[in-house]
């Protein structure tokens, strides 16, 4: 039912368009209308009877005069003898930071070729330290971040590793160069066509 503009019941309208709560005229078709007029619709309200919920005064006087039965000793020395069995609390400490993995660009790629799901779950959550020579140093226009390539020694057509690393680098990224022999650390990120290492730092 729609709601009285002015007293905001759900209502229907009277027969003389008007609510039957506080008499608003109510000229909306969108309240269906009822079978009295406000005068009879008051009349009828005003008759209802009034409920009036007697409270058992006695029933809350007896409850208040109970007291608490008294806790024996015994109990309270059970408890505490309880609890003390129980041994001590051990305190659960910071989780330990993940393990530094050395590893290298050829096992990173036999990894992939291998099973991309597997390698995933094998180097989640590890720092994975990378020793290898810079490839390509991409400029920060193409990459909105400083990255390094960098590419296996051997003459394999392996996949190379893109390494990026977050903007307070790009000083030390800028003064390296390609054939420079770095280290670096970071958290694998999949291989699609390079092999992905993110949240990458410089290890000297």
């Amino acid at each position: 039912m729609a709601d009285c503009p002015n007293c905001g019941q759900a209502t229907e309208r009277t027969q003389d368009w008007a609510c039957p709560w506080c008499g608003y005229p109510l000229v909306s078709g969108s309240f269906r209308e009822m079978s009295k007029t406000y005068q009879e619709a008051k009349v009828e309200r005003l008759q209802r009877p009034v409920v009036v919920e007697v409270v058992d005064e006695t029933k809350q006087v007896v409850e208040a005069e109970l007291e608490p039965e008294p806790v024996l000793e015994t109990e309270t020395k059970t408890e505490v003898e309880s609890a003390s069995e129980e041994g001590p609390v051990v305190e659960v400490g910071e989780e330990e930071s993940p393990g530094i993995v050395p590893v290298t660009i050829e096992e990173l790629n036999e990894a992939c070729k291998a099973d991309k799901k597997a390698a995933e779950e094998r180097f989640a959550g590890s720092i994975l330290q990378i020793t290898a020579e810079i490839g390509r140093i991409p400029p920060m226009e193409s990459t909105e971040k400083p990255c390094l390539i960098l590419v296996s020694s051997g003459k394999s057509r392996a996949r190379n590793v893109l390494c990026a690393f977050g903007k307070q680098h790009e000083a030390a990224i800028s003064s390296l160069s390609v054939g420079q022999l770095v280290t670096v650390q970071g958290k694998y990120d999949g291989c699609v066509i390079n092999i992905l290492i993110n949240d990458c730092v410089l290890v000297d």
